[in-house]
């Protein structure tokens, strides 16, 4: 493909339909209504025909990207992107993505009264159809919280999420 006929495609490709889109500061704005499509269909396709195996984690990474948007955010702990899109993602041991939820800032954040952490992990196991089947749930320290793990003990006996 040349580059001429890319950038033509590129121009003319549109996931979206702009005139249902709500505008930022309005109720019900979607800060990924562009690609919410996409990636809902990413999404519930992986939970559909992908069974994991048991063992599973959760964790954040970078799109990386320095163009100007409202939803860059800065990680200077990352090495391979420093600037980019923050995603978290649930993962097998095989490496295999089963579900992404992209960060869009804390005005768009998920809200629990247990924190950031418990939320993200509670919201992911939840939608990615996970939680309380048996799987053991692997995390960094950023996510290891005493909620969660109070929460995990009193819903099982054993070390599963």
């Amino acid at each position: 493909m040349t580059s001429n006929l890319f950038a033509l495609i590129d121009r003319m490709l549109h996931i979206s339909n702009i005139e249902e889109e709500i505008r930022r500061g309005q109720e019900g704005f979607d800060p990924w209504v562009k690609i919410r499509l996409v990636l809902d269909k990413v999404n519930s396709s992986a939970t559909r025909f992908y069974i994991p195996s048991r063992n599973i984690s959760i964790d954040e990474s970078m799109i990386g990207m320095k163009n100007r948007c409202v939803y860059i955010q800065f990680m200077p702990n990352k090495r391979h992107a420093r600037f980019g899109i923050k995603k978290f993602e649930v993962c097998d041991s095989n490496g295999y993505v089963v579900h992404v939820r992209l960060y869009a800032g804390k005005d768009f954040d998920i809200h629990h009264d247990e924190g950031q952490a418990f939320g993200v992990v509670k919201e992911l196991m939840t939608v990615s159809q996970l939680l309380n089947k048996g799987y053991h749930l692997h995390t960094d320290n950023f996510y290891t919280k005493l909620a969660a793990a109070q929460n995990n003990a009193d819903r099982h006996s054993e070390s599963e999420f």
